[in-house]
């Protein structure tokens, strides 16, 4: 892609996020402008999503249909500038922006894995990660077909001549992108990280809404995007070096499950089916890899921010754009649209049980719900309905997912304390909680009960929004617990003396320990190395010696300590941070060994950096100590609260974390060069609409991924579980590939135009590929030195 195409694809995007901020302006006036910033960037993705493909709908997925669409938009957008009275307010914005900085990390983590997950280019070949080795290759099929052919309503590019019930427009905004000269991994990857960017806005701005406090907004968002159950104790063992369940997943007879969770294929602490580990990373599982629901919660998580909200406020202004982002949802995720319905069912019917009292609210219900079903049923029965009687979806099911485990034990197992707390935070919180909290309930009852596809897995996609809101829930319930415990100790006053003393005089033995081991080691045990388990106490100590090093420079700051007292405590949090990522990069970077050698320079420095610590921290507890005047609490008891916090965020984020570190170093080759550049030949020599036979068995495909060509059949990793049934084509293939001279009717009857023969049709265990009959029959237009050939079957030599 040229600097101009880069800057006309921007130049596109950012037309309809201008747009949408203009008409955020206009209809949530009454928000503040952090608000209308993300909800208007929000309308912005939706009309980029939703207007090109209604006029595609009668002229095709054309230029003109994007232009018609921009020009709408851009249109909109200055109707609504002119309208909105009091443009650009934009104060206070900066206190809402620092709350959201520790959500960056949050960003940046998925920002790294998309880019490096999605056809990263190396020496000619492209790359994927672990979680979009499997569906990527469909996305992109989708996307490419709808650009290259035109036909929208879309068919399967999978699947030739069968109309597309998927779902599909969540991939629509970058095929607009390649419309207007976008290379395919700038195009899927812009809207992507753009709907990424508003899911993370979505889940913190709902959250802050129902907790009202910025604080604990970032630690719900934090424990839903990166939180995990207690998956992680199934690789403590693994540090002793044992030979454990999870070190015979790997069928390698390696004892260092360390190993085991970097290396392994789905060997991470919230996804192990074997072990009932079925509670996924979001990031890592979901939004890189499952596109249809990235952009579902780019507008769902809005939709409930709109709901929530006029539940609590009765804000009519909120009816109409939500109504009509919530018609949008059956086609761009239909999950998010069940979940949605569901919720709102209940919120409705609060209102009509109390509707004497509720008359307007209940009106301002019936539009609402008016206006979605009008919008939404036509796309429901022309695709959804016809997708699930096709496929004989909707059927009871108890227990979602867990094959291994009792009920109860899954759900403690996979969520930890999230679903320990919750019946705790449900009963002991306020009457508005629990009602915002009860829609949620409901679509968890039906999540448990009926099934909405044939792999029960893709319940999460209903389950992770009730998931959503448990985090919420406990958080608060969190906060609650420690208010009443530090209104408890806080009766009679602790001096800022005192506090200053307890941390550092625990950060002081915390190093000191940790000295003493560096020091004795070499000498006494006689021995270099290290084992895992050392390195992780080690760590963990670490770990706590920082949280009460920071504590105590907080409580520096707050009681004006001087400047050369907080210096050292900066510096000394400094060098455990230092420390700290050491260790870890040497963990990752050793992680096959049984055992890290530790050089002599090595542990001078640790016993250096250690003592260091010990003596610094000494000298700041002997220079705070003072002698006491009247009788106060213990003020130790501080120190107790901050390893029950250390303690606790350890078993809350381990498992989030451990995951999304496996997911960072995964990489994957999807497609060769070889096959890159005959993808290529194919885009310029062939036709839109020509239909391409090719295997059936490997669904990373690159006509149909890489070109926008059709297949006649492609895997039923994806088309079983979208109804389709495929034995017919199979057998067909099967006869076509290995029978050719005897089937040439099929390939009239199908419409065969070129067959591609590359390793999987060679190497495909259901038939025996006579290469040579299409060779010495068909003109060969594409052959190279690696064994991909493409033979035109419209020209018989």
């Amino acid at each position: 892609m040229t600097f101009i195409e880069g800057f006309v694809s921007v130049l596109f995007l950012l037309s309809f996020a201008l747009s949408g901020i203009s008409a955020s302006e206009y209809f949530f006036s009454k928000q503040r402008f952090s608000r209308r910033l993300w909800l208007g960037l929000t309308l912005g993705l939706f009309l980029l999503t939703w207007l090109p493909s209604l006029f595609a709908f009668f002229i095709g997925f054309n230029l003109l249909a994007q232009l018609l669409g921009l020009a709408v938009t851009i249109a909109l957008g200055i109707v609504c500038f002119f309208l909105n009275k009091k443009n650009a307010r934009c104060y206070k914005l900066r206190k809402d922006i620092y709350p959201l900085i520790p959500l960056i990390a949050v960003f940046v983590i998925g920002c790294y894995l998309f880019s490096t997950h999605i056809l990263l280019p190396k020496n000619g070949d492209l790359y994927v990660g672990q979680t979009t080795y499997g569906d990527l290759s469909m996305h992109l099929g989708f996307i490419t077909s709808i650009a290259e052919q035109g036909f929208f309503p879309p068919e399967y590019s999978i699947f030739a001549g069968h109309s597309m019930s998927y779902p599909f427009m969540c991939e629509t905004s970058s095929s607009s992108l390649l419309l207007i000269g976008s290379s395919l991994r700038t195009a899927y990857l812009l809207p992507a990280i753009w709907a990424y960017a508003l899911v993370i806005l979505g889940v913190y701005n709902l959250f802050e809404l129902w907790l009202k406090r910025k604080g604990r907004s970032v630690f719900a968002t934090l424990l839903f995007f990166i939180g995990g159950g207690f998956g992680f104790v199934y690789f403590i063992d693994l540090i002793n070096g044992s030979q454990t369940s999870l070190s015979a997943l790997m069928n390698t007879g390696t004892t260092n499950n360390l190993q085991v969770l970097l290396e392994g294929y789905y060997k991470t602490p919230t996804n192990i089916p074997d072990l009932g580990l079925r509670w996924v990373n979001p990031i890592v599982d979901m939004l890189v890899p499952q596109r249809a629901t990235l952009f579902g919660w780019a507008f769902l998580f809005p939709c409930l921010f709109l709901l929530v909200d006029f539940m609590k406020t009765e804000r009519k202004q909120n009816i109409v754009p939500l109504a009509i982002l919530a018609a949008g949802l059956p086609l761009i995720h239909t999950h998010s649209f069940v979940a949605l319905a569901i919720i709102s069912a209940v919120y409705f019917l609060y209102d009509l049980i109390r509707f004497s009292k509720n008359k307007q609210k209940v009106y301002s219900w019936l539009i609402y719900a008016g206006i979605t079903v009008v919008l939404a049923v036509p796309q429901l029965v022309a695709f959804t309905f016809k997708q699930t009687a096709e496929g004989d979806m909707i059927r009871l099911w108890f227990n979602w997912a867990n094959n291994v485990d009792s009920f109860i034990w899954f759900y403690v197992k996979n969520m930890g304390w999230i679903f320990v707390l919750m019946p705790f935070a449900f009963l002991l919180l306020s009457k508005s909680d629990r009602k915002i909290y009860s829609g949620v309930l409901l679509l968890w009852a039906v999540s448990e009960l009926i099934l909405f596809q044939p792999n029960n897995y893709d319940n999460n996609k209903l389950l992770f929004v009730w998931y959503a809101f448990s985090c919420a829930l406990v958080t608060k319930f969190l906060a609650y617990l420690y208010h009443k415990i530090r209104h408890a100790w806080n009766k009679r006053q602790f001096r800022e003396a005192d506090n200053n003393y307890v941390f550092n005089f625990a950060a002081a033995s915390c190093n000191a320990i940790l000295c003493v081991y560096f020091l004795i080691r070499p000498w006494v045990m006689q021995t270099s190395y290290i084992g895992f388990g050392t390195v992780c106490t080690i760590l963990l100590v670490l770990g706590f010696a920082l949280v009460i090093q920071l504590r105590s420079l907080i409580f520096s700051l707050r009681g004006k300590k001087e400047g050369l007292f907080i210096a050292v405590n900066s510096l000394c949090a400094a060098i455990n941070v230092t420390i700290l990522i050491g260790i870890c990069a040497s963990l990752l970077k050793k992680y096959s060994e049984n055992a890290f050698e530790l050089g002599n320079s090595t542990v001078y420095f640790l016993i250096a950096a250690t003592a260091f610590l010990a003596i610094s921290n000494l000298i700041l507890c002997i220079v705070c100590r003072q002698p006491k005047q009247q009788a106060f609490h213990n003020p130790w008891k501080k120190v107790a609260s901050s390893l029950g916090i250390y303690v606790l965020c350890i078993t809350l984020f381990s498992s989030g974390v451990l995951t999304i570190v496996r997911e960072c170093k995964s990489e994957y080759m999807a497609f060769e060069q070889k096959q890159v550049v005959a993808a290529e030949f194919i885009k310029e020599y062939t036709e839109p609409d020509d239909l391409f036979l090719t295997d059936y068995g490997w669904h990373i495909n690159p006509v149909s991924a890489l070109t926008g060509r059709s297949i006649l059949c492609g895997a039923d990793t994806f088309l079983y579980y979208h109804g389709i049934d495929t034995s017919e084509r199979r057998a067909d293939i099967n006869k076509m590939f290995e029978n050719p001279k005897d089937n040439l009717t099929l390939f009239e009857r199908y419409g065969i135009d070129y067959v591609y023969i590359g390793a999987s049709e060679r190497g495909s265990g259901n038939y025996v590929c006579d290469i040579a009959f299409f060779s010495n029959n068909y003109k060969t237009v594409y052959s190279d030195n690696n064994g991909i050939y493409i033979f035109d079957i419209n020209q018989p030599i």
